[in-house]
């Protein structure tokens, strides 16, 4: 209790007007004040508790099964190229030379017109028709002929036949 009358002595002496301040409440409830008015309580009810269960949960799980399915079958068809590679075993027998002969006179033409529309190859002064020739080497063509292609085909014809 000594302690207590050292305070009040100093607070007299450094702040005399917080000496003479009322300390009860403010803030208070006279007694009996909630007795007089009339007043009735219900009793008590509890209420019913519910348990929530969580709802649209499998549309969550179908909505990323969904998800995943497009992105696996993307996936797989635009990296799996299995089916369009190189068979290289296959082409790398083929003899191209007895291929090209079988080859009829309209469809190398055909193929050669089609390369000059898409190549722009028909602005050249070099024409496509193709002369069949069968198994027949430089040889066997005579020199007249081969004069007349080089005298034909260039543009100064220079080249005389020699003896």
């Amino acid at each position: 209790m000594d302690n207590k009358e050292n305070i009040e002595d100093e607070l007299a002496s450094i702040a005399p007007l917080l000496k003479t301040i009322d300390r009860t409440p403010v803030q208070f409830l006279p007694t009996a004040y909630f007795e007089q008015f009339n007043m009735v309580i219900p009793p008590l009810e509890r209420a019913p508790i519910i348990k929530m269960q969580p709802r649209f949960n499998w549309i969550r799980y179908a909505t990323a099964a969904v998800v995943v399915g497009v992105l696996v079958m993307g996936a797989f068809l635009y990296t799996n190229n299995s089916t369009m590679a190189f068979e290289d075993n296959k082409y790398g027998k083929i003899d191209f030379a007895s291929e090209i002969n079988q080859l009829s006179d309209e469809d190398l033409q055909t193929y050669l017109s089609s390369v000059d529309v898409l190549t722009g190859a028909g602005q050249q002064a070099i024409t496509n028709d193709i002369d069949f020739v069968n198994d027949i080497t430089i040889e066997q063509i005579p020199d007249e002929e081969l004069l007349k292609y080089l005298n034909e085909n260039t543009e100064k014809p220079i080249y005389k036949k020699t003896s």
